[in-house]
């Protein structure tokens, strides 16, 4: 069932919402925190 594949159901897209928001901010928390603590290194300080 092609159509199925190209049109999923929206609750199905409240599940999968559901399940990748909250890790998604937190990756997006870590790489930030990540991201700063790069630019305090003095070595990358001419990269900015």
């Amino acid at each position: 069932h092609p159509l199925s594949v190209n049109t999923p159901p929206s609750n199905l897209q409240n599940e999968l919402e559901k399940y990748l928001i909250f890790p998604l901010e937190d990756i997006i928390i870590r790489i930030s925190n990540v991201v700063a603590s790069i630019k305090r290194l003095p070595t990358l300080s001419l990269y900015k």
